[in-house]
């Protein structure tokens, strides 16, 4: 389930106050309501943006209460799906609003190609899930997060994700960003804003006007300015997100009508398998000619005794013959579809596959090497195969390719873990050298938001470096690459146990660390502004931590005698806001190290003026690795205070965001 995307958005400065350390919030006696200020009664078309945090909400009150748009989230990354965007669109189109999705970034990626890879995943992700329909505000891109990119790095990913929303539906996105986030993550970039992209500003402010980056957008200005996280919008049950719309036509901005449907893709020319079938040999796919501009996919299939069978995981536009394929005779079967429909066509057989030469069967998954000969070794399953170069290893040396013994890594994706070994003696007695890259290709091409890892003596796992090609840089021994048809491979000169993941995923290598995962809580950052609680029925309790690696967070505050305190998830955050009934422990999955901040919502009536109670922030990394920061919380015993001071040793303070 989608969670509530964090704001970054700049308040204006807020006065300074005498807290300390962690802060928490009482308020005793009655709240005073929220008040609306000079931003919001500016002019400017009015709207609004949610997310399933909101909750279901009475269209008919927000579009009676004079809202005219929405934006509505539709998805997070490449995997979440907002699961009421589908309800929310409903109901802001029954009601007369226009409405925009939204993407909210999760940027990846360490090569040029493998970011560019990573945003046109996440945008097609979005286009999948979102459907964006003629009539709608264009589609905008929420840019928060920047990963571990550099700003040319998040400029580049940024460009991919618009270029492919606008290639596919023929619409400039819209760029929501904070003006300081542009300026640190994008370096004040002027890129976009010279090129027309349309601006969504966030910048919380009692002031006409929000700030503006890159030079006031070219001089465009804003377009959509969300001034306010916390305004009360008829139809929702608590505060929310206000925008204004710098304009009075949202019309002109709208999506258009789609261009007239193709038909169904005809094949005018049969496709082929060009290549040499030898094992070890890789063989490519000739589409043919086809009507209609369809998109391809591909499976080969093994002919022999008059009967051709499908080659499990053989679906990429190449495949290297295996062993089990010897005597036997391939083709491909193309699939090519569009919007109108598929059709397929098959290949003709190639002459039957030979093994290649030096290449001795040992038993299934190795072979052994020849002098002054290639060869290549295929997993019993055919998932996998290694191949050498002439002289990569002495002759005699065995290799061999297959799954890792059991029991495999829980963080690596399913049956992705292989070990490759090259024994200079029968049952593995000695380990042979590697002169030059033994190659080892993945049969499956997995997705492009797959990253590869080594495993270490201690079983945490190293991220492997992903590269343009085949060859490796000077003094690494390992790296990864696809290949011009997708097909993915590890090159290495220093066998062992590899394992795919999912990028950004829970294990990966890139964010786990090289040892346990440690948490610690921020310096003293000054006082902390508390956020109003309306009713005056909770506490606040905020601090910061810092995450070094990927770590599943447990937080709790305890009484003296160690009895932990209920608190309330609605509105409580632990790096993201957290939803659900009162618990004594929260919790939440921190997927990328960096700071998160704490907030907690604890029932008034349970504090105890003058008492001491400890704040307990427990991490787990993926490897189970444990570690904890404890703040003592002093309650104030001022008679009329309404607020809490929290000591820290060391200080701990955070302001909030």
């Amino acid at each position: 389930m989608l969670r509530r995307r964090p704001r970054q958005a700049e308040r204006a400065p807020l006065r300074s106050g005498a807290l300390t350390a962690v802060a928490v919030l009482l308020a005793l006696g009655s709240a005073g309501a929220i008040t609306e200020t000079s931003a919001r009664a500016a002019t400017g078309t009015l709207g609004l943006d949610v997310s399933h945090w909101n909750g279901s909400l009475n269209w008919a009150q927000t579009a009676a209460g004079g809202y005219r748009f929405v934006f509505v989230n539709a998805t997070e990354g490449l995997t979440i799906d907002d699961a009421l965007y589908p309800n929310n669109r409903q109901g802001a189109a029954a009601n007369g609003l226009r409405l925009g999705a939204y993407h909210f970034a999760r940027p990846g990626g360490t090569s040029d190609s493998s970011i560019v890879a990573n945003a046109v995943a996440q945008a097609d992700h979005f286009l999948a899930y979102a459907q964006p329909a003629a009539g709608d505000l264009p589609p905008a891109l929420d840019l928060e997060a920047k990963g571990n990119l550099s700003p040319a790095q998040l400029v580049r990913w940024t460009q991919a994700w618009l270029d492919e929303v606008n290639g596919r539906i023929g619409v400039r996105p819209i760029l929501y960003t904070s003006p300081n986030f542009w300026r640190a993550a994008l370096g004040d970039t002027t890129q976009f804003s010279d090129a027309g992209y349309v601006l969504w500003i966030a910048n919380y402010t009692t002031n006409p006007q929000p700030l503006v980056p890159a030079g006031n957008w070219s001089g465009r200005g804003w377009t959509f300015w969300q001034w306010t996280s916390c305004s009360l919008i008829p139809g929702l049950a608590r505060c929310g997100d206000e925008n204004r719309f710098s304009g009075a036509d949202l019309s002109a901005l709208a999506v258009p009508p789609a261009a007239p449907s193709v038909t169904a893709p005809v094949s005018t020319a049969p496709p082929a398998a060009a290549g040499t079938p030898v094992t070890g040999q890789t063989l490519s796919v000739a589409n043919g000619t086809w009507t209609g501009s369809p998109v391809f996919a591909y499976q080969w299939t093994r002919c022999a005794g008059g009967a051709c069978t499908p080659i499990p995981g053989a679906t990429a536009a190449t495949y290297a013959p295996q062993a089990a394929d010897v005597g036997a005779t391939l083709q491909v079967t193309v699939t090519a579809s569009n919007s109108a429909g598929a059709a397929n066509a098959t290949s003709p057989a190639t002459a039957a596959v030979s093994a290649a030469p030096g290449t001795t069967p040992a038993s299934p998954g190795s072979a052994i090497a020849s002098a002054g000969q290639a060869g290549t070794a295929t997993s019993a399953d055919a998932t996998v195969s290694v191949s050498w170069p002439a002289d990569a290893v002495p002759a005699g040396a065995r290799l061999s390719v297959g799954p890792a013994a059991p029991p495999p890594s829980r963080l690596v994706l399913a049956g992705t873990q292989i070990t490759v070994a090259v024994d200079s003696a029968p049952g593995g007695a000695s380990r042979a050298p590697v002169a030059t890259p033994l190659d080892v290709k993945f049969a499956s091409a997995p997705p492009p938001t797959t990253i590869a890892g080594r495993q270490n003596t201690d079983g945490r796992w190293q991220p492997i470096a992903e590269q343009p090609d085949a060859a490796l840089p000077a003094g690494q021994d390992t790296g990864t690459y696809r290949d011009s048809s997708g097909g993915f491979h590890i090159v290495t000169t220093k066998p062992g146990t590899f394992g795919l993941f999912r990028r950004g995923g829970w294990g990966d290598p890139n964010l786990t660390g090289t040892g346990p995962a440690t948490v610690t809580q921020a310096a003293n950052r000054g006082p902390v502004v508390p956020t109003r609680e309306p009713g005056g029925a909770a506490a606040l309790v905020t601090t910061r931590i810092r995450l070094d690696g990927q770590a599943h967070l447990y937080v709790s505050v305890h009484k003296p005698d160690g009895d932990r305190l209920q608190l309330l998830q609605a509105g409580s955050r632990v790096g993201w806001f957290l939803t659900g009934p009162p618990a004594k422990t929260v919790q939440a999955l921190a997927l990328v190290p960096g700071w998160r901040p704490i907030r907690l919502r604890v029932p008034a009536n349970l504090l105890r003026p003058g008492t001491t109670y400890t704040l307990r922030i427990v991490a787990v990394d993926p490897y189970g690795s444990r570690s904890e920061v404890l703040t003592p919380v002093h309650v104030a015993a001022a008679p009329r205070a309404a607020t809490l001071a929290a000591a820290h040793s060391g200080g701990g303070g955070a302001r909030r965001r």
